[in-house]
């Protein structure tokens, strides 16, 4: 897969890698567009990898011919997510805050990316976790679709350009 977006192709799905991004959020880091605060960005980014982890179940919402078609954009292309797009497990309004600080949930997160490269890489899986839209996805599907949601979330808070 050719992808163009340099933050996309730079950015990598460790610990080490966020602190330094995620060292620039606060918890009144004001979102550049969408209803999220730096906290439930932070927790919805968490619940997204918990699906792909084996924590979190959910259904494909789709047929299979259009799970398909979103797999092939979301993942097979060099498009971005878009400005406005729409969760598929969020409603209009953010979900209540889980944890207690927006640093309690960062750590959550680190915990919940950890366990997605362990997930895949220990667990000789022979299902694999489900994306509402996009169906099954592999780990290396997996990897390019929390990339580009990172990356997505985190222009969200003005975290990169």
């Amino acid at each position: 897969m050719d992808r163009n977006n340099h933050y996309c192709m730079e950015l990598k799905l460790t610990e080490a890698d966020l602190k330094p991004i995620l060292a620039r959020l606060t918890p009144d880091t004001p979102a550049l567009f969408g209803g999220m605060n730096a906290q439930n960005m932070i927790e919805h980014l968490a619940a997204t990898l918990r699906m792909s982890n084996g924590g979190l179940f959910r259904e494909v919402i789709l047929n299979e011919e259009k799970s398909n078609l979103v797999k092939q954009h979301l993942i097979y292309s060099d498009t971005e997510m878009p400005k406005g797009i729409k969760s598929s497990t969020m409603g209009d309004i953010p979900p209540p805050l889980l944890h207690e600080s927006i640093d309690d949930a960062i750590e959550a997160l680190y915990q919940e990316l950890n366990t997605f490269h362990i997930f895949f890489k220990q667990s000789g899986i022979v299902v694999l976790p489900v994306h509402p839209r996009a169906g099954k996805l592999n780990y290396q599907e997996w990897t390019v679709f929390h990339t580009k949601h990172f990356v997505h979330h985190f222009k969200q808070f003005g975290l990169l350009d």
